[in-house]
């Protein structure tokens, strides 16, 4: 025996279908604003990393060129490099995604300052400034250091 319903088709219209459309419209929503957020977050992650390889460089340029005798040790060529030499550039590669820039600029002589034992007749100071720019490959991120120091030389 079959129970016959009392609802008709005539009185079905379609509210399920509604509002299970409106649930996977919403769904699909917060789904691809989730994959946008996780891309921007990847790209932010990617550029920090590449921040990071730029200062590495960056630092280690720094290092090197304290480090170069050629350019910091005194000589008796020392008018001719410091009157005319503007800079001193190098360009190196560490890794495969990171170099660097490096220049050395020379700012100047004076006196020794007082107290430090050097006399103003006997002794000269040469000012220095260097700046090293770590790069990276094939992006805009790049770190750059400048440093300021001075040297204490006998007078020729």
């Amino acid at each position: 025996m079959l129970k016959q319903s009392n609802y008709s088709n005539k009185t079905e219209r379609g509210a399920v279908l509604v509002i299970s459309l409106l649930f996977l419209m919403i769904l699909t929503l917060i789904g691809i604003s989730s994959a946008k957020t996780s891309v921007l977050q990847e790209k932010i992650a990617g550029h920090s990393g590449l921040q990071q390889s730029a200062f590495q460089a960056a630092d280690s340029c720094t290092n090197r060129m304290l480090r170069d005798r050629k350019v910091y040790t005194f000589n008796a060529s020392l008018n001719a490099v410091y009157d005319g030499a503007a800079q001193y550039l190098v360009s190196n590669s560490i890794t495969n995604r990171s170099g660097y820039i490096a220049e050395q600029l020379y700012a100047g002589k004076s006196n020794p300052p007082r107290g430090t034992g050097y006399s103003a007749k006997n002794f000269q100071v040469f000012h220095n400034e260097q700046r090293c720019e770590g790069l990276t490959e094939s992006s805009p991120v790049n770190v750059t250091i400048r440093q300021g120091f001075f040297q204490v030389f006998p007078k020729l």
